[in-house]
């Protein structure tokens, strides 16, 4: 007889599996790779898009400070019949000094020409004696103006040194002269393109914008009559580096052109490159930018249109790649390779066990015969200890109360617990008693269970009835105040065999009493805030009335004295002094609710982004600001000034918590309802609203307070800060107050502060 070969297995028996396991973990791992990498460079976007709206909103905060230096010095001018050279040299330095990248400031009066003799007659004896009104003629040079109707000659310009040739040069005839026939025509402040100043020369290639506003004199016929312009000339280099000084410039390229400019020429105004990649070509126009990612804003500044181009440097975003891509990639090749091996060995240790199965079956069947005999003896048992459990747990369940009873063995295990624990503790008898780490002392709040312990040790010891109250904790996390009576069972020998007892629930009592106490310190708390507010307020206004005459006179001596006297040192001593004072005063005032608001609906998330780029400035580097906000939320009634100082007051202070650690600081927002109990904690409740409550939360990783210190954070001139004065949260509280609206405080001792600020919430769209 020939022999019984066995069947030759197919090639792909037992490979097949391995090739797709291989073939999936190889497409799951290189597409795990792409959304990795494509994550991380969302991520590089996003942040990019954050730096560039950072800068943006420099820019427009530097030409806002440029536009209110222009309007003081349109108010001088306006405001005075005759303005003399030391009152424009005082103001022009003030505000040269508040802005030193300005460039020059400039006076320019409508002269006609019977007045061009006097005016030229008070330039020489009062600013130069070469003093004439001059124009550039045909050979490049200044010479005196020709005769025309009307002239616009520059007579006060600061600072004086390196722009003497500019003093009386006619801007009628100059390049920029239809900027400033736009400006006289729309009586508005207006903003030129490119202009070459005259102080640079004909041939020079630097260029300047000028701020232009026109300044209008009310007549003896209550009309107003154009007298002349001032005029700011600043360049966007010095701006920007006055700006952006504290700013990296590693990760961005910016260009700004003008878009109004008629020839394409004339649209570059300032581009500065990364020093990501030294050695770069100038940028000039878009083309020489990044296309993606890529951001494009425009400003609306005097009359023009500028657009801001920002972008990284050539290859900044894959440098800034991290290798985490490749390790995913790589580990997730490993990891199938691993598996494909796990996967071949899993199936020949299947063949071996298959076999093992069918010898033990037999074993088994008979095996499970004599546990089938053996657990139907238990289960009658186990009948007979059910039915006289049940009878004595319903003869206890009607007891509003919970029954036990422990052994003395054990740390006191439980043997028995009535039904009464459902509504004490959320947790049925056989839950506590069946677990070997739940124990019904382990439900005791820490802080009790010392004081239960000595009551519990101490009766035992002198076999006498116990009776505690403490509090539980609840399976949904509330607490409830029990009270517990009980007694040791002892043996004939006088051995302890068992304690006894029952547990009353006593938290509707003690709530009441709780509450009771709550209220009277509120209402204390109320009538000690109400006083230091008044005396506050009263203060403030005598203050006030002191300092105004105090600053008054500081001016009027200052206006006495020549310019290079000693005493203008002192003098400014005693106004900075004045305005320091003021400030307290106004914190004071605030704190008091006396303050002057101007109330309007508005969305505190816009509030909240528009205060972002002070908040990133105001704030230690090391500590990072998140938001939570919450979409859909309602406006509310506030005055948007008041609640920017709110923000900046809470975050500053929660920057000063976290010190020079490392931490975070978390803007969120959110509704609340009106009937919220948390709000019984507030330290000031606000006003009843149908329409609920919107609340911003500042949430930080700081050292935190004890309750000690939150009790005083609000009273006036309390501080931990070595340089504070004690009137910032004190004025939040005062503000909040005069809005009608709430403050909670929450903080521990190193675990960060978290202040609350609820407003009663809007109907109506925001202004």
């Amino acid at each position: 007889m020939r022999p019984v070969l066995p069947p030759r297995k197919n090639f792909w028996h037992g490979r097949l599996g391995v090739i797709l396991v291989l073939c999936a973990g190889t497409i799951l791992s290189i597409s795990c790779y792409r959304f990795v990498r494509q994550n991380e460079l969302s991520r590089l976007e996003a942040d990019f898009n954050r730096r560039a709206s950072g800068r943006q909103a420099l820019i427009q905060e530097g030409l806002r400070g440029y536009e209110e230096c222009i309007y003081n010095l349109r108010s001088l001018f306006a405001n005075s019949d005759d303005v003399n050279p030391e009152e424009f040299l005082s103001a022009a330095r003030d505000i040269r000094t508040r802005r030193p990248d300005i460039q020059a400031i400039e006076w320019v009066p409508v002269v006609r020409d019977a007045e061009r003799s006097a005016v030229e007659r008070f330039g020489r004896e009062h600013l130069s004696p070469t003093f004439n009104i001059t124009s550039r003629g045909t050979d490049g040079r200044l010479a005196p103006t020709s005769v025309r109707d009307v002239y616009y000659p520059i007579l006060y310009i600061y600072p004086l040194e390196g722009n003497q040739s500019a003093l009386g040069y006619d801007l009628g005839v100059a390049s920029n002269r239809r900027d400033l026939a736009a400006a006289i025509k729309n009586g508005a402040l207006t903003m030129t393109g490119k202009v070459h100043l005259v102080q640079s020369g004909p041939d020079s290639k630097e260029f300047s914008l000028i701020m232009t506003c026109p300044v209008y004199h009310p007549n003896a016929e209550s009309r107003e009559t154009f007298i002349g312009i001032v005029q700011i000339l600043f360049r966007l280099e010095d701006m920007a580096g006055q700006s952006w000084r504290s700013y990296s410039s590693s990760v961005m390229d910016t260009l700004i052109e003008d878009l109004s400019a008629s020839d394409p020429a004339d649209r570059f105004l300032f581009s500065r490159a990364a020093d990501y990649l030294p050695g770069r070509p100038p940028l000039r126009t878009p083309s020489d930018l990044a296309a993606k990612p890529r951001q494009e804003l425009t400003l609306d500044v005097g009359g023009r249109k500028w657009r801001c181009t920002y972008a990284p440097p050539p290859g900044w975003m894959n440098h800034q790649v991290s290798y985490t891509p490749l390790l995913v990639l790589f580990g997730g090749l490993t990891f199938t390779v691993l598996l494909g091996a796990y996967y071949r060995k899993a199936q020949r240790q299947t063949e071996l066990v298959t076999s093992e199965v069918h010898e033990r079956t037999a074993e088994l069947r008979h095996t499970q015969k004599l546990l089938e005999t053996d657990i139907a003896k238990r289960l009658a048992t186990e009948a007979e200890l059910r039915e006289s459990r049940r009878q004595l747990e319903s003869l206890l369940g009607q007891l509003p109360c919970m029954a036990y009873r422990c052994t003395s063995q054990n740390h006191y295990a439980p043997v028995f617990i009535s039904h009464g624990s459902v509504d004490i503790v959320g947790l049925t008898p056989h839950e506590l008693l069946s677990s070997e780490t739940l124990r019904f002392s382990n439900l005791i709040v820490d802080e009790d269970r010392p004081r239960c312990r000595e009551a519990f040790q101490e009766a035992v010891e002198k076999r006498r009835t116990f009776e505690i109250e403490y509090r539980v904790r609840h399976k949904d996390g509330s607490v409830k105040w029990v009270f517990d009576r009980g007694q040791g069972i002892y043996s004939t020998e006088g051995v302890l065999l068992f304690v006894e007892g029952l547990l009353v629930d006593i938290t509707a009592r003690k709530g009441s009493e709780t509450e009771k106490l709550s209220l009277e310190r509120k209402l204390l708390e109320s009538q000690k805030l109400e006083s230091l507010g008044v005396l506050a307020g009263g203060i403030a206004h005598n203050f006030n009335n002191l300092l105004t005459g105090i600053m008054g006179n500081a001016s009027l001596i200052g206006l006495d004295l020549p310019p290079g006297s000693l005493l203008r040192r002192n003098l400014g001593q005693i106004e900075s002094a004045a305005h320091r004072a003021a400030e307290l005063c106004q914190h004071m005032l605030a704190y008091a609710g006396k303050g002057r608001f101007l109330i309007q609906r508005v969305d505190l998330e816009e509030i909240i982004r528009n205060t972002v780029p002070l908040l990133e400035h105001s704030i230690s580097k090391r500590t990072s600001l998140c938001f939570n906000f919450h979409l859909g939320l309602p406006c509310v009634s506030a005055d948007v000034t008041q609640i920017r100082q709110i923000i900046m007051n809470l975050v500053v202070n929660a920057s000063d918590a976290i010190g020079d650690q490392d931490g975070v600081i978390m803007l969120t927002t959110g509704r609340m309802a009106a009937t919220d109990p948390r709000l019984r904690e507030a330290v000031l409740a606000p006003a009843p609203s149908a329409a609920g409550l919107v609340f911003l939360q500042v949430t930080d990783t700081g050292a935190g307070m004890n309750a000690e210190t939150i009790a005083k954070i609000f009273e006036p001139f309390f501080t931990t800060k070595f340089t504070g004065r004690g009137l910032g949260l004190a004025a939040v509280l005062g503000i909040v107050r005069s809005h009608n609206g709430g403050l909670m405080v929450a903080s521990q001792p190193g675990q960060g502060t978290i202040f609350t600020l609820l407003l009663p919430a809007g109907e109506a769209p925001p202004e």
